[in-house]
């Protein structure tokens, strides 16, 4: 279910509501917390089949940016979301502020035919630009 839609029902007319409340909508911290909240509920998001599409939740506290905020802080000038296994869920506990160095050194292990995928792919590439 669509974060959005489980947000209504605790706030249904927008009176009182967190968005409203915190002052921090478009920081770079409620900027993280909502492309989690997308990429793991909106099934129309880009990278929906990276995360929501392999099982990947977001805690339901955290479906409210003020819990969210409260456990994980403003986000530092050049770090992002990060999560520490990679196969858990966005959780209090899982999650880090990190470079993106950080980041690069904590990735799911890509399979052998992926790799084949990509090698693929970048020969393509390759042979399509121009001269």
């Amino acid at each position: 279910m669509h974060y959005s839609t489980v947000r209504k029902r605790f706030y249904p007319t927008g009176v009182d509501h967190p968005m409203f409340r915190h002052g921090m909508k478009g920081s770079p911290t409620w900027r993280s917390w909502q492309s989690m909240l997308d990429r793991c509920t909106n099934s129309k998001s880009l990278n929906y089949h990276k995360y929501g599409g392999r099982g990947i939740k977001v805690c339901a506290e955290w479906l409210f940016f003020e819990h969210f905020y409260a456990d994980m802080g403003v986000r530092p000038e050049g770090k992002t979301l990060d999560r520490i296994d990679t196969y858990g869920n966005y959780e209090p506990g899982n999650c880090r502020w990190a470079t993106l160095s950080e980041q690069n050194k904590n990735r799911r292990p890509v399979s052998a035919e992926a790799r084949l995928k990509m090698s693929a792919s970048a020969r393509t590439r390759r042979r399509k630009e121009p001269l």
